[in-house]
């Protein structure tokens, strides 16, 4: 790659400025200095003082490469330093300069940097050829198509090293997958290692007629960064009816971006062990496979990692999302565990300080009051987060009453740091704290047994529809025609709403092991929780339960360190507009 300077004959920008009589400086006076740092080495200065004169035809400033064999992340950190010769002579006598001229005076540079990176890039190497490397007998199946299934144990499980599956961990678009099986051609089935959200699969077992259809071909895909060039899009997913956990015959092909896994890939996961408990893709929550039962029931996991199936009109579970990713997705960097995932190549780049955190993608974690947070998703440049574990008071498990009406935050009720919506929004904040926020809107509308996640935000007449992706939400304006108070609450602190991301139990640390609060209304005197199996449950307003907080981010939040994982999360810091 080159780093070239471009000549200020080159480019009209700034070139002259009539209005203000500015002088631009001349070119012979204008001296140049580049600093290189590689990594965590010292600075070197690879150019010192040099003028345009000095550097060859196009004015390439300085090139270098990286061996097209390095396998870890390399970082090339510039400076350029630019100055003005000490020689320059300034005085109303004949000098370079007269003192009016010198009182004006202007320079302009720009610097270029170009290379065919595409074809230079060292991390070309399919994904898919790395993690065949890790396939063995005791680990994998192969089926009567040729198409691999990862089968073994999960880490915590006992069993033998040779049969646990470490090695197929994904870090991509602010979620962690896991691989499940890899087809023929290299393209790789993967699912999420934990559940996005928790909602009612639908009025009927049709998948594509299902709520969770809709979430995750709507709210989900749109998560999804460079979608065209990481996954197979527009994919066939086997939703075919069968009681067995056999391969379903291809009766009922949908076709989406996004899907869930079937019954019988859930079964292969396994099969190398015999024992559905002690499966990797056995996570102690309950979540829906694609694979309808019957002309009732849907198939799901139990939170013991049973198969079972549940009525679509009455039971709730987790959404492990499912993508087909694309044989060309390059491996960039890891080693395929959960602490060291795979990186990809074609994943939202590892960002640069100063930048602003509205940038950056649903899913990566930043750190707010010192704790993890995640991000849900931007919105009017506002970046909202959700914190990644239980809320703790006084170094333990936060448990309060959620408000004194279903209603969070409504300016009538009355309520002490007993309830969670007083004490987030009056004892839980700091000035700091303040300083980084902005008010967000959130939404309460009602959400029962058997109703879709679309209801939480949606005027009623919209709910009809799965195919519309936009809704009529409930105004935030009392001058719009519908307002409800009851239905809106705006303020600095609130709870993540059925059917948000990662509205669900997240297994983090002390996570999923008891009930959680959501903000979303039950009923007229109850509100919607997640169990600790990750289904949806209502509670009464005054039982005690813990909460993940969620809150709004200012649009000039910038990030100054980490990368976004769980292991570096994103530090931040309130930068100028």
């Amino acid at each position: 790659y080159d780093i070239n300077i471009i000549h200020g004959d080159d480019y009209d920008d700034g070139d002259n400025d009539d209005t203000n009589d500015k002088v631009r400086i001349r070119d012979e006076f204008l001296r140049f200095t580049l600093m290189e740092k590689i990594g965590d080495a010292e600075w070197t200065t690879p150019v010192n003082a040099k003028k345009y004169s000095d550097f060859s035809n196009g004015l390439r400033m300085w090139v270098n490469q990286i061996n097209k064999n390095t396998t870890e992340k390399v970082t090339h950190t510039y400076r350029l330093y630019v100055w003005i010769d000490e020689s320059v002579k300034i005085g109303n006598n004949g000098q370079d300069y007269t003192l009016s001229e010198w009182n004006n005076l202007f320079a302009s540079v720009k610097v270029n940097v170009t290379g065919d990176f595409n074809e230079k890039d060292p991390y070309r190497e399919p994904l898919h050829t790395i993690v065949r490397t890790h396939l063995t007998s005791d680990n994998s199946i192969t089926d009567e198509d040729n198409v691999t299934y990862i089968s073994g144990c999960r880490e915590d499980a006992g069993c033998d090293a040779k049969n646990t599956i470490d090695f197929n961990y994904v870090w991509y678009s602010g979620k962690l997958w896991r691989i499940t099986a890899i087809y023929p051609d290299g393209t790789m089935k993967l699912i999420t290692e934990n559940p996005i959200t928790a909602i009612y699969w639908g009025s009927n077992t049709t998948y594509n007629g299902s709520w969770v259809y809709q979430w995750l071909n709507e709210d989900f895909n749109d998560t999804l960064v460079n979608k065209n060039k990481t996954i197979d899009t527009n994919k066939l997913w086997n939703a075919t009816e069968t009681s067995a956990t056999t391969k379903p015959a291809e009766t009922t092909m949908v076709q989406g971006n996004v899907g869930l896994l079937n019954a019988y890939e859930y079964a292969e996961s396994y099969q190398n062990v015999g024992d559905y408990s002690k499966g990797y893709l056995n996570i102690k929550l309950r979540w829906w496979l694609i694979t309808p039962y019957s002309s009732s029931d849907t198939r799901a996991i139990l939170d013991g990692g049973y198969c079972g199936s549940y009525s679509v009109s009455q039971e709730s579970n987790g959404v492990r999302p499912s993508i087909f990713l694309n044989k060309n997705v390059t491996f960039l960097m890891g080693n395929g565990t959960k602490s060291n995932p795979y990186q990809i190549g074609e994943n939202i780049k590892a960002p640069l300080t100063d930048v602003k955190l509205n940038t950056r993608a649903s899913g990566e974690y930043v750190m707010f009051k010192e704790e993890k947070y995640r991000i849900i998703g931007v919105e009017s440049n506002v970046t909202k987060i959700v914190k990644a574990d239980y809320l703790k008071v006084q170094g333990n498990i936060g448990r309060k009453a959620f408000a004194s009406t279903i209603n969070f935050g409504n300016t009538n009720n009355t309520e002490t740091d007993n309830n969670w919506d007083y004490y987030l929004n009056n004892s839980w904040l700091t000035s700091n704290d303040l300083n980084l926020l902005e008010d967000g809107t959130y939404y309460l509308g009602n959400n029962e047994r058997g109703v879709s996640y679309k209801a939480t935000i949606c005027k009623d007449s919209d709910l009809n529809s799965v195919t519309t992706k936009n809704c009529t939400k409930y105004p935030t304006d009392s001058s719009e025609t519908g307002y409800d108070i009851n239905k809106i609450y705006i303020g600095k602190v609130g709870l993540p709403r059925v059917g948000e991301m990662f509205s669900s139990q997240l297994k983090s640390s002390s996570n999923s092991y008891e009930d959680i609060w959501l903000i979303t209304p039950y009923n007229s005197s109850n509100v919607n929780c997640v169990s600790n199996y990750d289904n949806l449950n209502d509670g009464f307003i005054g039982q005690y339960k813990p909460i993940r907080p969620t809150v709004h981010l200012k649009s000039n939040v910038i990030i100054t360190g980490g990368d976004g994982t769980e292991q570096h999360p994103f530090e931040i810091a309130l930068g100028s507009e």
